[in-house]
């Protein structure tokens, strides 16, 4: 008798271009009808869209439509409908689920289909891997509340029960081994990434009146160049803050000669931050250095988990896909001894879809369950997915090198090979002073999400209507073995000295202890696996504090605690609890594409 074993559970990720926009792309060869048109440009995240006139006759709610048919060069969709409001010019139609890519306004782009029939899936891109041994999922928590009528014949029962909110949340991730930095912007917001080296200038500038918009996963370039851009190529699109790398998978439309080439690049990956119009795109080489940035929301996420059975039989893979996550509280921490280690401590959800779609007894009259999906993709090629090698990329290697299957689009979800961070492999800076006796460090992320539930008939069976991120609260807790004795000179700055002072310290001494300013200290988290191989934790955020106005987000770390008590140990330890405003991680690799 077949089972679901645990060790036969598969979760990758992917970020979202808009929140609960996951980035699945689905054709159909079923018949197309009742076509229509969008009045305005629909971007990730859209949750509803406004129809160019009336919609058409033969639309009804929890129809399924098929978005960007018209256009070949827009990735393609399924999405259904949950409300529609007319009016007397343009009418709205409400989604089941937030669009992931962009939908320019062409002429019959919106299709009525049948999901009974025949749908392809072009690419799934959550086939980002992480490194975990237990998972906990943050699947529907439903509320009921009991009603005790009067007048009825209950005898101190409830009378009646009615549903209440919908929520997804407690999803964790305990304990990742980091063998890249994959997950590690989720909690912040955005991830840059900016080459090493760079070659010839490829193809000038980015010839799009709008720009790049997230979602978009196609550019076109004109003004400029040595070389026409080739399959295969890395390209680095913007600089600084605002750069994203990327891999070319097609490329089409290239005319005329240098200086002034011309053509239309296609990605692996979706752009997840907008580039204005004429950016700079160049060819690029490793190492990368990919860089979080602190963002009002933090980067939105989705987790495809697949469970397969011990006959490892593709048809009765259980899958689910919780989309819209935004990361609430995180951990990075390390013990002596041991490895770094990354935890998503609790992820909210603003939904999710599975593919456990028939039943006899449930559901509407063609017995499909709530949230379920018949056009729901399994993760990309490799263990076991159903979706062939020829829509996929091959896999990115440690030094660089890539393989590329026939229109592959995107990165195949497998097993990272690379090797973990030691804490033998860190340094650990606090003020400046490197401290040899740390035994072990753990800091946390705390994004305090609101789970919003609006009055708004927006016809998603009470689930969440909006994530709203709070204030952002970071914390770390170390266990700090005291230096050797002729740390406590006058001249030397020590964790006592830093305690004692109350944040008050500044590069040239003591100030006042009644400053209203406490410029606090810098902490820098450093492990080296290797040349160009590294990742660095800075507190505070040094790109943050560069572009600071008036001394505003400039504060480092402050000293809350630090006991200096006498145990059994020796030498003499303490544990010390540090609070900071901003901080920001790089990692330095041979990985072109983060998520």
């Amino acid at each position: 008798m077949a089972i679901y074993r645990a060790e036969q559970v598969q979760l990758s990720f992917a970020g979202e271009s808009g929140v609960g926009g996951y980035l699945e792309a689905i054709t159909t060869g079923a018949s197309l009808t009742n076509a229509a048109t969008l009045l305005t440009a629909s971007v990730p995240g859209d949750r509803s869209v406004t129809i160019s006139g009336a919609v058409p006759a033969g639309w009804a709610v929890g129809d399924h439509l098929h978005f960007g048919n018209a256009v070949a060069t827009e990735d393609k969709e399924v999405r259904r409908i949950t409300r529609m409001d007319t009016s007397p010019t343009n009418d709205i139609v409400y989604l089941d689920y937030p669009l992931a890519f962009s939908h320019a306004i062409t002429a019959s782009n919106i299709n009525e289909i049948d999901v009974t029939l025949a749908m392809t899936p072009t690419y799934n891109m959550a086939t980002f891997v992480p490194v975990y041994e237990t998972v906990t999922t943050p699947d529907v928590e439903l509320e009921f509340t009991p009603h005790y009528f009067l007048s009825t014949a209950a005898a101190r029962s409830a009378a009646l029960i009615f549903g209440g909110p919908k929520r997804f949340a407690g999803g964790a991730i305990p304990n990742m081994i980091l063998l890249n930095g994959w997950p590690l912007r989720f909690p912040f917001g955005n991830i840059s990434t900016t080459a090493g080296t760079s070659g010839a200038l490829t193809a000038g500038a980015v010839n799009q009146a709008a720009g790049i918009v997230r979602g978009d996963r196609r550019l076109t370039y004109d003004g400029g160049g040595a070389t026409q851009p080739a399959t295969g190529s890395l390209i680095q699109v913007d600089t600084g803050a605002n750069a994203e790398v990327r891999l070319i998978v097609a490329v089409a439309s290239q005319a005329g000669a240098s200086p002034n080439l011309t053509g239309e690049l296609t990605f692996n990956y979706p752009f997840l931050i907008p580039h204005a119009d004429d950016v700079i795109i160049r060819s690029v080489t490793a190492p990368f250095t990919h860089t979080t940035r602190e963002a009002t929301f933090p980067g939105p996420m989705s987790w495809n988990l697949r469970m397969r059975d011990s006959d490892e039989t593709t048809a009765n893979d259980f899958v689910r896909k919780f989309v819209g996550g935004l990361v609430n509280r995180a951990t990075i921490a390390a013990d002596e001894g041991g490895l770094l280690r990354f935890s998503f401590d609790d992820v909210v959800f603003l939904d999710h879809v599975h593919n456990q779609d028939r039943t006899t007894s449930l559901g509407s009259a063609a017995g499909e369950v709530y949230k379920s999906s018949r056009a729901l993709v399994r993760p990309g090629a490799g263990a076991g997915s159903a979706v062939s090698t020829a829509n996929m990329l091959g896999t990115e290697s440690v030094g660089g090198a890539l393989t590329q299957s026939a229109g592959a689009l995107a990165a195949a979800d497998s097993f990272p090979t690379n090797e973990p961070y030691y804490f033998s492999q860190g340094d650990v800076s606090i003020g400046g002073m490197v401290f040899a006796r740390i035994r072990n460090f753990s800091l946390t992320i705390n994004n305090n999400i609101d789970i919003r539930h609006y009055v708004a008939n927006w016809g998603l069976l009470r689930s969440p209507n909006e994530l709203i991120p709070g204030r952002r609260e970071y914390a770390m807790t170390a266990t700090i073995g005291l230096p050797d004795s002729f740390g406590a000179t006058a001249t030397t700055n020590s964790l006592w000295k830093e305690l004692m002072i109350g944040g008050s310290s500044t590069a040239t001494g003591f100030t006042d202890l009644a400053a209203t300013t406490l410029p606090g200290f810098d902490i820098t988290l450093t492990f080296t696996r290797g040349t160009n191989d590294t990742l660095t934790i800075d507190i505070p955020a040094p790109t943050k504090s560069a572009t600071a106005a008036a001394g505003l987000n400039t504060q480092g770390a402050i000293i809350r605690r630090a006991q200096h008590s006498i145990g059994t140990e020796s030498p003499v330890q303490m544990d010390v609890d540090i609070f900071f405003p901003s901080m920001e991680i790089a990692i330095i690799d041979a990985i072109a594409v983060y998520p």
